[in-house]
C-alpha cells in the first residue's frame, strides 16, 4: 500500500511540498525516504523530491 501511495505522490504531488504522516511504526517508512519529526511530533515527513 505505502509503494502505491508513494508511486502516486511521485506522479501527482507539487514538487517541493512537504508530505507529513503521524507513524507510531519506528523504521518502517525510512525505506521511502520519510524522517523523523521529533521532538516536535512523533510522526515523519519528506519532500516530493526525495520520494
Amino acid at each position: 500500500m505505502t509503494d502505491a501511495l508513494v508511486a502516486w505522490l511521485r506522479t501527482n504531488a507539487l514538487d517541493g511540498a512537504s508530505v507529513n504522516l503521524m507513524a507510531d511504526v519506528d523504521g518502517f517508512y525510512e525505506r521511502w525516504g520519510f524522517e523523523r519529526s521529533a521532538p516536535a511530533s512523533k510522526g515523519m515527513w519528506t519532500r516530493t523530491e526525495d520520494l
